[in-house]
């Protein structure tokens, strides 16, 4: 019985250490299987980290070949370019020079790198550049086409055109210039050769004005004593001819009678030639008094002469709204006269002939506008209208010397206006001129400033 006892206390002992050793396996299996998730859990962590850090070292070395090629690139750049690429520190000692130095001022880099470009410029200049500097550096400004002279290794000078711009530390502090050095030598010899032919052309050109301005003051001298000295003598067979007419009319034939009418019609209008030369003489000769001139007023009060002196022709005017003027009031008055007298000649025949004036506003000049319903012209004769004795007519058709139109140019050119005209055949024609609107710097004639 005691055996039996003893032999189940082993039985028992054994089972539960059977048991409990099952129980300690399974716990170990457990933690292994937890370890074995750790270990998987930690590999694709460190899988991961290790890919990330290839990717990363591969963009740093694709970022670092770009930087390499940029730096290549621009190096390369640099080195080609016919401009001399710099750097100075904030002393504006050179820290680097490209090799263009060489070919400016005769130095290898190396022989520039720690000077400074005032070392290598002449006396004063230095100064008057420096204290140029520094004021831009004291406003953090660029440099802009600075121009500054340096002395070639060999002892010539050279003038540079300079720009460039500052750069700053990671503090916001000064740290220096980037930028470029360009040779303009050859084009500051050319200014000065041009400067010096512009100097000589503006003696010729003063001494070729004065020759001229002589020599038509001898020519305007010259027409009006001819014209002056023409009038008597045409006075003179006018006169004598209308004597044999009144005198002797019975005596002649009507043949004769008809050539001595020939006569005197030809030297009256001779006489109207000369007077209308003298006329352009004295325009050219005259000194223009300037001032404001009603334009409306003045326009109205040549248009009441004519009727006045034409009072049985039917003359229709109107007179727009035109601006004032500035200019000499009796010699515009003469514009205005010449231009009105010109187109009732021309409409005469009309069934309604209309005359108009009208004007306007353009900048700093006032435009004017003398329009007709006349026979109009050719616009390919244009440029034909308003030189000396030009006629687009015979003389039979529409009577004239063909001076009026030049004198209206002339007095309006020497207001520093111009004229032109547009028409068309048998449709009218328009004169047009202008006038400044106000002497140099003052008000015009409107009162605007």
């Amino acid at each position: 019985m005691r055996t039996t006892v003893v032999f189940m206390n082993i039985f028992w002992g054994r089972l539960n250490a059977i048991f409990e050793l099952a129980r300690k396996r399974k716990g170990l299996l457990r933690r292994s299987e937890h370890l074995e998730e750790l270990v998987k859990e930690r590999t694709g962590l460190l899988t991961s980290a290790n890919e990330q850090l290839k990717r990363g070292i591969e963009e740093r070395k694709e970022a670092r070949e770009a930087l390499d090629q940029s730096e290549d690139r621009f190096r390369k750049l640099v080195e080609t370019t016919g401009d001399w690429v710099w750097e100075v520190n904030d002393r504006f000692v050179y820290e680097y020079v490209s090799p263009q130095v060489k070919e400016m001022l005769g130095y290898e880099p190396e022989e520039v790198l720690g000077k400074s470009p005032f070392d290598l410029m002449p006396q004063k200049e230095d100064l008057r550049i420096a204290e140029l500097i520094r004021l831009l550096v004291e406003k953090k400004k660029p440099i802009i086409a600075m121009e500054k002279i340096h002395i070639h290794k060999k002892g010539h000078p050279v003038v540079l055109e300079t720009s460039g711009v500052p750069f700053f530390d990671k503090d916001g502090n000064f740290a220096g210039y980037r930028g470029i050095d360009r040779d303009v030598s050859q084009r500051k010899r050319i200014e000065k050769e041009l400067d010096d032919y512009r100097g000589h052309l503006e003696e010729l050109v003063r001494g070729r004005t004065a020759e001229l301005k002589a020599a038509n003051e001898e020519l305007e001298a010259f027409t009006y004593s001819v014209s002056h000295d023409l009038r008597a003598p045409l006075r003179a067979i006018d006169g004598f001819s209308r004597i044999v007419l009144d005198d002797y009319s019975t005596k002649l034939d009507a043949e004769a009678e008809r050539l001595l009418n020939i006569i005197r019609s030809n030297t009256q209008k001779m006489g109207q030639l000369i007077d209308d030369l003298l006329s352009f003489s004295r325009i050219g000769r005259r000194e223009i008094r300037t001032g404001t001139v009603d334009m409306k007023a003045l326009a109205n009060g040549v248009i009441q002469d004519m009727r006045l002196s034409s009072p049985g022709e039917a003359l229709d005017f109107e007179v727009k709204e035109i601006p004032p003027a500035y200019g000499d009031g009796a010699m515009l008055r003469q514009v205005f006269f010449n231009l009105l007298a010109n187109a009732v000649k021309f409409t005469k025949g009309r069934d309604e002939p209309r005359i108009e004036i009208s004007g306007r506003k353009d900048g700093d000049e006032a435009v004017y506008r003398v329009k007709d319903n006349g026979i109009g012209f050719d616009m390919r004769y244009a440029a034909k209208l308003f030189g000396m004795f030009q006629r687009l007519h015979p003389a039979h058709e529409f009577e004239g010397t063909g001076v009026g139109l030049a004198i209206v140019q002339r007095i309006v050119h020497r207001h520093g206006g111009r004229v032109w005209a547009e028409g068309e055949v048998n449709k009218g024609a328009g004169f047009y001129f202008t006038l400044p609107l106000k002497q140099d710097g003052g008000k015009d004639a409107t009162g605007d400033a």
